[in-house]
């Protein structure tokens, strides 16, 4: 065979087995981009579509041949916009990412330079379809914004709640503490005019700091009055400290109100604090202040003008944050006229006076007072008497009572504890303790019916507010007496209970293995 055609048939082989590899790279790579579930798609220089996969084919069908810019983008004109393809096309493209919306489709678009098999320009884009990645994002978009307005709604709705509540918490405090001051008020007992405006004087007193001056005869309640202004006032977490003037001599007066240093006097062997100085950030209570001498009367003029104090011994004042409330059943008007009280001294004091009439000035509050007394008694002496006949109410209304809300309230007790079967008669209501009304009562509580010798001569010389106590302590004594040092039989035979003749053994000292036989 010629050698022109032996190399004839050689090139046709060569050419055919070519056209061959070529067919199969072209099937298997078709192959290779139909099983992709990305659209592939392929774009020429004029922007005409040459190829599509499956994928790309199955969305956008009839396309080949067309302008990708109006098959995709719905345009008359190429893109002049970030356009990939232009990029691809010059040359210039930097292998970005980006996303379009195509038709009803997001895709996420790669774009690559490729080269056909005549050698042409070409563009291949990979596109990834993002449209379900961006109805979710829409539609958590969406949600989160509901759930944002939903929360700033229940955030709104809250603040309200917590302005509703906070409003409901501060008009419950409010009431509580109307209620608090109702109830401290209360302990004021009187229904009578003269008490109503006290305790509305009380209340409009009580929130200042002013000094005040409490006036009215002994046993009317003073110290009760002026307790109360304390815990109706903002110094009621502090401490109320009280000082009965009368009580104390001159000369350790000084040292009681003011307080010592170590070595000041003979026995002054520590630092003493002063009831001034323990009553900071709080209310002192000078009982019986016109009793005082002219000395004390200049010492407690300059604290209470100056705030200041001098601790007796001491060299530097002491800076002290202290109302005083004083208290007197002595007409200090009188007294000032005649020299023996600080007139300086007396109007500092009378800054506001509380005057509180005497009981028999008000004899509408004697039945509630002595009602008042009997509830309490009866719990104390273990008594269910729980009611006053019309009797014992006329013989209470019929005294004077010089000793005021003072006697009645021991006149109760008395009469509470020699009460018979329970029951209050005007025979129990003793005013004045007599000799042979205390012997009656202790032989009927004695089982040897004996009065111990001197007993009638010290009741007879003795006062009546420590009277009462003694005969209660005499009374233990013979129930002990009578019951073999028994407490349990005497506390049978008084009529108490168990717990509070331990409580008033330990009162009076009393051991009852001492009467025992």
């Amino acid at each position: 065979m010629p050698i022109g055609v032996m190399t004839q048939l050689h090139d046709d082989k060569v050419v055919k087995a070519l056209q061959t590899d070529a067919k199969r790279i072209r099937e298997n790579t078709a192959a290779l981009l139909d099983c992709m579930s990305e659209f592939v798609v392929l774009i020429r220089e004029d922007f005409t579509v040459e190829y599509m996969n499956k994928s790309a084919a199955s969305i956008w069908k009839g396309i080949l041949g067309q302008s990708c810019y109006q098959v995709f983008m719905g345009r008359r004109h190429a893109c002049t916009d970030d356009c990939p393809l232009r990029a691809v096309m010059e040359g210039s493209w930097e292998g970005r990412l980006f996303q379009k919306q195509i038709r009803d489709r997001h895709v996420e678009i790669s774009a690559v330079p490729f080269k056909g098999y005549k050698n042409e320009h070409l563009a291949l884009l990979v596109m990834r379809d993002d449209t379900q990645r961006k109805e979710l994002e829409e539609r958590l978009k969406r949600l989160n914004e509901f759930m944002s307005q939903e929360i700033r709604s229940k955030i709104e709705e809250l603040k309200d709640i917590d302005g509703l509540k906070e409003r409901l918490l501060l008009e419950v405090d409010k009431l509580e503490d109307q209620v608090k001051k109702r109830e401290i008020l209360d302990r004021f007992i009187g229904c009578s005019e003269q008490i109503q405006n006290i305790r509305h004087q009380i209340q409009m007193i009580a929130p200042t700091n002013l000094t005040v001056l409490v006036t009215g005869e002994s046993g009317t309640g003073k110290e009760l009055v002026a307790s109360l202004i304390h815990h109706l006032s903002p110094r009621s977490a502090g401490p109320f400290i009280k000082v009965n003037c009368s009580a104390i001599s001159e000369s350790l007066l000084e040292s009681e109100l003011f307080g010592h240093e170590r070595g000041a006097f003979t026995g002054a062997v520590g630092r003493h604090k002063g009831k001034f100085e323990l009553a900071d950030k709080g209310t002192l209570f000078l009982d019986e202040i016109g009793d005082i001498s002219p000395k004390m009367q200049v010492a407690l003029l300059r604290a209470l003008e100056t705030g200041e104090i001098h601790r007796v011994g001491a060299e530097q004042a002491l800076k002290v944050d202290v109302r005083v409330i004083a208290a007197t059943n002595v007409d200090l008007e009188k007294a000032v006229k005649k020299g023996r009280f600080r007139e300086d001294l007396f109007y500092r004091l009378n800054v506001v006076n509380l005057h509180i009439p005497p009981l028999r000035e008000r004899t509408e509050d004697i039945i509630l007072l002595a009602t008042n007394f009997i509830k309490t008694y009866r719990t104390r002496l273990n008594k269910p008497i729980d009611f006053i006949s019309a009797d014992v109410r006329d013989k209470l209304l019929q005294y004077n009572w010089p000793g005021n809300v003072r006697q009645l309230k021991n006149v109760l007790l008395r009469a509470m504890i020699f009460a018979k079967d329970n029951e209050l008669r005007p025979e129990d209501i003793v005013f004045e303790a007599k000799s042979s009304q205390v012997q009656e009562m202790m032989q009927e509580h004695n089982p040897s019916h004996r009065v111990r010798p001197g007993l009638e001569e010290k009741l007879r010389k003795m006062p009546l507010k420590d009277s009462l106590a003694f005969i209660e302590e005499q009374l233990i004594r013979f129930a002990l007496e009578s019951s073999n040092g028994n407490t349990l039989k005497a506390a049978s035979r008084l009529g108490i209970s168990k717990s509070l003749i331990y409580v008033k053994l330990r009162q009076y000292n009393i051991d009852p293995k001492k009467f025992k036989r």
